[in-house]
């Protein structure tokens, strides 16, 4: 099973884009969203997996639309980007190669791809010399063009800076490996009634390896920390690393987000990648949060300063764990799903079972909690408290003497 990502139009499909000037011509917009359409249609038809060609499992329809270096409309290098022309373009593409896939495989994802600078703070860059958007405000402009398809995204969370091998979850306004959950929330907020839109596949991710802004040891402990983030939040879907091996060129310019060096050796996070998830030796090399599956552990931990924070992802310096137990990373019978949200006006997180997150900031689901208690594993009742400003979870009812606002679900212990 592949994912496909189609990009590239031949240069016949592209030779009336004539204002496209950038250096790399494969990555102008084509001519004809027809074409491009039937093209993909053949690719999945192709690629079915009936025809002993084996099977394309989502198409990702060209890459990286939000900026121009990789979709290029005909604008930048000194002429002005239009926002609405470029998204409808991308519309007419996306579209065209939508409706033949699905007409191959009813059910194969077509997945919008975007870079990752995603707030609307980056709209200013949209007329620059080499031209973006920011994801938030593409996604925004395109959605309501597409009727009801199932639209989902292929994101690319690379750290903030691509030289460097560090991210956390205070890279806003960029969404990257340390705040990708805060992606999966945005959307399950945005458009709740677009359950596809729901999952988001990592479709191209990387972390360099390089001095003189990295190493192999930071690339090692960063390609794990990535690992542990994603499989804490439900609704990522996929992780596709780029690249197996450095690439000459990169290398030049102080990028090497290889596994492998150009030599063919192999670095230390190649063995990372090889074993974090491989449940069939022994002994067991499962780490990096795969050792956790199906579970997410949700936390409660407390800083000096900040107060009580409930997650399922990794906690940032400064905060102990007081308690931790149990929830399941994708559905099962009798759960729901329970988020991660931020109030807006002092940034203090709490839990909560509204999708909409009570319309605060959405951090993203924390995992899934039974809805009631069980009979064939040991679960425990979560409710939230607050004490002022200061939310928490509890198994105790009487909230330690603080405010009980209600009853989350049951955790396994």
């Amino acid at each position: 099973m592949v994912t496909a990502v189609l990009i590239i139009p031949p240069a016949w499909a592209r030779q009336r884009n004539t204002d496209c000037k950038q250096a790399n011509q494969a990555f102008c917009a084509p001519d004809n969203a027809a074409a491009f359409g039937r093209f993909a249609g053949f690719l999945a038809w192709h690629y079915n997996g009936q025809n002993g060609k084996g099977r394309i499992t989502e198409f990702v329809i060209m890459n990286e639309v939000n900026a121009a270096e990789w979709y290029n409309i005909g604008c930048g290098n000194g002429k002005p980007c239009n926002i609405d022309a470029w998204v409808q373009h991308y519309a007419q593409v996306y579209i065209a190669a939508y409706d033949q896939i699905r007409r191959e495989q009813p059910q194969a994802p077509v997945l919008v791809s975007l870079e990752h600078h995603f707030d609307t703070i980056f709209d200013q860059y949209a007329s620059a010399t080499n031209p973006f958007m920011s994801g938030r405000t593409f996604v925004t402009k395109l959605v309501p063009k597409l009727g009801n398809r199932q639209w989902a995204l292929a994101y690319h969370p690379y750290p903030p800076s691509l030289l460097r091998a560090e991210f956390g979850p205070n890279d806003w306004p960029k969404i990257t490996f340390g705040n990708i959950n805060r992606l999966v929330g945005w959307l399950m907020q945005t458009y709740p009634n677009t359950s596809s839109a729901h999952k988001v596949y990592l479709t191209e991710n990387g972390i360099n390896s390089i001095a003189p802004n990295s190493d192999q040891n930071k690339q090692h402990d960063q390609l794990c920390a990535a690992f542990e983030i994603m499989l804490a939040t439900p609704n990522v879907d996929l992780f596709v690393y780029h690249r197996m091996k450095d690439h000459i060129v990169e290398i030049q310019q102080g990028l090497g987000l290889g596994l492998v060096d150009t030599n063919g050796n192999y670095k230390r996070a190649w063995s990372l990648w090889a074993l974090a998830n491989r449940f069939d030796v022994s002994p067991s090399k499962l780490s990096c949060g795969f050792q956790n599956l199906p579970y997410v552990i949700l936390k409660r931990a407390h800083h000096q300063t900040n107060g009580h924070i409930s997650t399922t992802r990794p906690l940032q310096a400064g905060y102990t764990i007081e308690q931790t137990w149990k929830l399941f990373r994708e559905p099962q019978p009798n759960t729901k799903l329970i988020f991660e949200c931020q109030r807006k006006t002092d940034q203090r997180r709490f839990p909560s079972v509204n999708q909409h997150c009570e319309n605060q900031d959405a951090l993203g689901p924390l995992g899934y909690i039974y809805t009631n208690d069980q009979t064939s594993v040991k679960t425990v009742a979560i409710y939230r408290c607050r004490s002022g400003s200061d939310y928490f979870v509890s198994p105790n009812a009487n909230c330690e003497q603080a405010t009980n606002e209600g009853l989350l679900g049951y955790a396994v212990v």
